[in-house]
């Protein structure tokens, strides 16, 4: 538990990658790190000047040199875990920095656990518990846009307007609190007035909301799911949008029989892109499986392509299929295309959306033909953006974040209807008691012990 951390603890360990490079960073934070590392490292001046790197040699027991390395100290509380830093920086490779953490811990330092450095700036507050957590985004991030979303999320932006609104909160709870002690000097209350202020709140809230579902399709990629019936050319598209054939083609139906997926930017949007097999009746056990799995991966679909070979008729075991799935799918998200244009067109559009019955984006391609790849994925942006609210501005958040966002916003929704249901003072301050509890859940302001080891648990050994 980290709550069993010893806060007197001076702990240690490399802040780099593991392997082979050219230099390592060995982090050692707590009440004696300094004196720490002066027992194996030799400088020349004898003090440590705040922030200035000093060219050391690290030695052994035997004053035996290790290492020629940078060494600076950031003592408390400008550092970034609040406490006295030491980092050490030495040539990289597998065993170096190892042998220097050795050193620390023969010396009274102990190995770090992970993400404990972190979670050490945020127990002394350099940082919220929402900015500890996009450390984490950053370190993970898999786009530009992904890392600047984190690195704004670092700077604090959801901590501040939750602030705000935590401020508002604290304001009317003192408000309502001197009504119940003081109800007969003072009269303060104003239900109408509470009624429009939880509106505003949930405003606030809500655009938050849509923000971080916002920075959700950013960070982990918009889920697009290619579906259809056997050998109309999901795979064809899926390798063309992806850029490289890691699916198998063939002439044959059923090729496809699992779902393959990969992560690709098409025109600046950011796409978790899915594979799936044909849709289509079958007695083969592993084919059944693969239909299954796509069924599966449809129910998270944000944006569906559906491939169908324009230049035949479609099955009606395709379409019994589809009906029955149909109703789990955004029909204004689907982008139905029409392949195979270059041998003929059986299949009209309007043919189309008579039989899916849904009204849908269409584009008639051959998936042989690269400028007719390029209309797919203008297609594909032109659903994306129509989808996105363009004045809502993505935040970066994760499951947790997002979970305690609708939590506030439920809490603000019983306090918006006890409001206009006129319910007593007594009442309405139960209510925005709930609100600060939901704000406090975000923030880590009050949070259990396991909500916070859960965070940092998925930090890397150094940060």
């Amino acid at each position: 538990m980290r709550s069993s951390f010893l806060a007197d603890d001076t702990i240690v360990g490399v802040a780099t990658p593991s392997g082979s490079g050219g230099v390592a960073i060995v982090r050692m934070s707590g009440p004696s790190a300094l004196e720490i590392a002066d027992k194996f490292i030799r400088k020349r001046s004898a003090i440590w000047q705040p922030r200035y790197m000093y060219l050391c040699k690290v030695v052994n027991s035997q004053e035996q040199l290790i290492d020629k390395v940078l060494a600076v100290s950031m003592p408390s509380p400008t550092s970034y875990t609040g406490e006295n830093v030491v980092e050490i920086h030495c040539h990289g490779g597998w065993l170096l920095p190892r042998l220097i953490v050795d050193l620390c811990v023969s010396h009274g330092a102990r190995l770090a656990e992970p993400g404990e450095f972190t979670y050490r700036a945020f127990m002394s507050g350099k940082m919220s518990l929402t900015q500890a957590e996009s450390v984490l985004d950053i370190i993970e991030a898999k786009s530009k846009d992904a890392l600047l979303l984190a690195t704004d999320g670092l700077t604090g932006r959801l901590s501040e307007a939750i602030r705000t609104l935590k401020d508002d909160i604290l304001d009317l709870i003192a408000q309502y609190e001197a009504e119940i002690d003081y109800g007969d000097e003072i009269m303060t209350s104003d239900i109408s007035s509470l009624v429009i202020k939880s509106e505003t709140f949930l405003e606030t809230v809500e655009r938050l909301i849509d923000g971080a579902y916002k920075g959700r399709d950013v960070i982990d990629g918009i889920d697009t799911v290619l579906i259809g019936p056997p050998n109309a050319g999901k795979s064809t598209l899926w390798n063309a949008l992806i850029g490289q054939n890691k699916a198998l083609v063939t002439p044959y139906p059923g090729t496809t029989r699992d779902i393959l997926e990969d992560y690709v930017n098409v025109n600046g949007v950011y796409l978790h892109l899915t594979d799936t097999a044909g849709l289509h009746d079958t007695s083969d056990p592993i084919e059944k499986l693969g239909i299954e799995r796509a069924k599966e991966v449809l129910k998270n679909a944000r944006i569906v392509l559906l491939v169908l070979d324009g230049s035949q008729k479609m099955s009606e075991e395709f379409m019994t299929i589809f009906s029955d799935i149909a109703n789990n799918v955004r029909t204004d998200n689907v982008l139905v295309i029409l392949n195979k244009s270059d041998i003929s067109k059986t299949i009209s559009e309007e043919d189309v959306r008579r039989i899916l019955k849904i009204d849908c984006e269409i584009c008639q391609v051959s998936l042989l033909n690269k400028s007719d790849i390029e209309n797919v994925k203008e297609n594909i942006v032109k659903i994306c953006q129509t989808d996105m609210k363009p004045d809502i501005k993505p935040i970066s958040v994760n499951q947790r974040q997002l979970q305690a966002l609708n939590e506030i916003k439920e809490s603000l929704i019983s306090l918006q209807n006890g409001a206009k249901s006129n319910l007593t003072c007594d009442c309405l301050l139960l209510e925005l008691h709930e609100c600060l509890m939901s704000i406090n859940c975000l923030t880590g302001d009050n949070v259990s012990d396991d909500i916070i080891d859960r965070v940092f648990s998925k930090f890397c050994l150094g940060k």
